[in-house]
């Protein structure tokens, strides 16, 4: 059973690739060039703008950097067990979108 989870929020991916550089197996460009890909996810609750994967430990590091480099803040690395953000914004701008929509 995985431990980790990444969330990546691909609506407000700015296409830096630093991810992709800091976690090729997780990460790859998408054809056209403006944006990445989080290899193996898929939307989480049927959005699909944020995409989720969970990990185990061995890809762990190489998720908590991809989410550290990242210029947008779009990447979120979250240990499953306790619920606490490893690396990442603790809040997406997707996420804080909907809330603001919510909100209004």
């Amino acid at each position: 059973m995985a431990k980790y989870r990444i969330y990546y929020d691909i609506k407000n991916c700015t296409g830096a690739f630093t991810c992709v550089s800091a976690a090729p197996g997780l990460f790859v460009a998408l054809p056209g060039g403006d944006k990445v890909d989080l290899v193996g996810g898929h939307p989480e609750d049927g959005n699909r703008d944020l995409r989720i994967l969970d990990i185990e430990e061995s890809t762990l590091d190489a998720a908590m950097e991809a989410a550290n480099v990242c210029p947008s803040n779009v990447l979120r690395v979250v240990d499953l067990e306790s619920g606490i953000t490893l690396a990442g914004p603790e809040q997406l701008p997707i996420e804080q979108e909907g809330q603001a929509r919510r909100a209004e």
